[in-house]
């Protein structure tokens, strides 16, 4: 919520993904989503796969609560660092993301 507090401060307004708000912040670098906030690059924000994608994770951090962190969120981030080609989408966390993302976050 601090982080998205200081956007705002800054001037930065974010748009509306389902129950998220996304904040669009420079380019070439995908997106993190941190409870029920996102940010994300120029590029990812313009595909709607994406969008919903990181709209999942803020449903999965309801789901799993404290747990998120460490169930899904560090498993992702070292996900992405070792994984090549679709790998990392393969993932059952990030597979679970995205089904939630078009469950409940395509309106």
């Amino acid at each position: 919520a601090i982080g998205a507090a200081v956007f705002l401060i800054m001037g930065h307004r974010p748009m509306r993904i389902g129950y998220s708000w996304a904040f669009v912040v420079g380019q070439g670098w995908g997106a993190v989503t941190l409870g029920p906030f996102v940010w994300m690059s120029e590029g990812s924000a313009q595909l709607q796969d994406m969008r919903l994608h990181e709209a999942g994770h803020s449903i999965q951090n309801c789901v799993w609560g404290m747990l998120f962190p460490f169930v899904v969120a560090i498993p992702s981030l070292i996900s992405v660092a070792v994984s090549t080609g679709s790998a990392h989408r393969e993932r059952w966390f990030e597979r679970q993301a995205t089904d939630f993302g078009y469950r409940y976050c395509n309106f």
